[in-house]
């Protein structure tokens, strides 16, 4: 079986497997029995794309005012490199990464990932299986994903994920059009990687979405169940007005949460934790996403996008105040006699608050794309609204002929002290892309 196959690998890569869980997504696949998938599968159709990406990120956090470990890993230089292939065959869809990293403390790491490895089976001329780990991508953003339940979230220091850090999740869907203007998928996903802080590993869930379209709008509402996680509603819209303005939001709301929160943020007093201090954030009300934006396409001009985003789970200024006053307790234990590994652990732990998705609830984010001198160029900048952070991106990508390009990112965050974007793991960074296909 393929996922079995998908187990098997990623085990021997140092994903931690569960046989239990594993076996429960089987069953899950046999007891799906509505859905819809958009694309048809050529079963005779291949293709391999292959890149080799090449990234520089810096910190420039001062060792003396957060020093989060005893090797300064938050404030040196990291390289990476790392070679990425993807490709259909047979109706199979797969994506796998290499990755070797090393930084300015000769720490070396590597890796081996399979990303994706996804198997379509064709039921019927309205119907389709498909299963596997794979991404499914359901929201219409690009700042913030809050119906993306089964992809992964945007980060800060990666918008348009040059360096392919995107992973699918394990998953199974049946899926069926409903006369010519709608669809159902019912998804169910059962993920092994419980280590993660990303709000969709370690995720046992299962979703229910209706879609559909009518004129120039397209639409979709969802349900979701996540286990010991609560339950959820979402929706989506995207509407075209006229030949240049395309306006979108999506909204998710959720009783209960999967969100795990430092207990420095809730106890009174500021302690030393000898075990991981993050427990669920649990809430008996419902908390809510939103993502709202336009696109403009205007004649002969580059295109432009704003997006406004807002998330209940972030944390609000009383918390943020809180968490800013634990790091500074634990950064002064070295005028104490508290043990130097003992003080870098828990600043470690205090680290693991700031989200790569965003760890405040308010966000903008400006973009403006075009091309010049068959350059295509892409340039924006994304806003904390809650503190005035400011992170900048530009990406250059040159089409070598039809079937190789090479593409160049840079992402730079100038935000003043004790803002999140200050305490980003890097603060600036280069990514250089080239790939080709055949």
């Amino acid at each position: 079986m393929l996922w079995k196959l998908v187990a098997k690998v990623n085990m021997k890569l140092a994903l931690k497997i569960n046989t239990k869980r594993t076996l429960n997504l089987l069953i899950g696949i046999a007891a799906i029995c509505s859905g819809a998938l958009h694309a048809q599968t050529n079963d005779d159709a291949s293709s391999i794309n292959y890149s080799i990406v090449f990234s520089n990120g810096l910190s420039k956090l001062n060792a003396s005012e957060f020093p989060v470990s005893a090797a300064n890993r938050f404030a040196s230089q990291t390289h990476n490199l790392s070679m990425s292939a993807d490709g259909d065959f047979a109706g199979i869809s797969w994506r796998a990464r290499a990755l070797f990293s090393r930084d300015d403390v000769h720490t070396n790491g590597k890796e081996f990932r399979i990303k994706e490895l996804n198997k379509v089976w064709t039921v019927s001329d309205r119907c389709v299986i498909s299963a596997g780990k794979r991404i499914l991508a359901w929201d219409v953003g690009y700042l913030a994903q809050p119906v993306g339940f089964f992809q992964t979230q945007t980060v800060l220091t990666d918008l348009v994920d040059t360096a392919g850090n995107s992973e699918g999740l394990p998953l199974a869907m049946f899926s069926c059009s409903v006369g010519k203007q709608h669809a159902v998928d019912v998804v169910y996903s059962d993920d092994f990687d419980e280590s993660s802080m990303v709000n969709n590993r370690g995720l046992r869930q299962a979703a229910l979405r209706l879609s559909g379209y009518r004129g120039q709008t397209s639409y979709a509402v969802i349900a979701r169940q996540v286990k010991n996680g609560g339950y959820g509603f979402g929706t989506t819209v995207s509407t075209t007005i006229g030949d240049e303005l395309e306006l979108h939001g999506s909204l998710y709301a959720h009783h209960g949460s999967t969100q795990l929160l430092h207990r420095g943020l809730v106890d009174s007093a500021a302690q030393f934790w000898r075990a991981d201090p993050y427990l669920p954030y649990a809430k008996n009300s419902f908390s809510t996403q939103a993502l709202l934006g336009f696109t403009w396409t205007p004649r002969d001009f580059p295109i432009f996008t704003v997006e406004f985003s807002h998330n209940d789970n972030g944390l609000n200024r009383a918390q943020w105040q809180r968490w800013q006053e634990l790091v500074t307790y634990h950064q002064k234990a070295h005028q104490t006699e508290i043990p130097k590994s003992f003080r870098d652990g828990n600043l470690l732990w205090d680290l693991k608050t700031i989200n790569q998705q965003g760890t405040r609830r308010d966000y903008a984010y400006v973009q403006v794309q075009g091309t010049v001198a068959d350059i295509g160029y892409s340039i924006g900048q994304k806003l904390g609204l809650n503190d005035r952070s400011i992170g900048s991106f530009v990406s250059l990508r040159k089409e070598l002929n039809k079937t190789s390009y090479v593409m160049l990112a840079l992402s730079h965050f100038s935000t003043a002290k004790h803002t999140e974007f200050a305490y980003l793991p890097s603060s600036e960074a280069v990514t250089l892309r080239i790939g080709s296909s055949f």
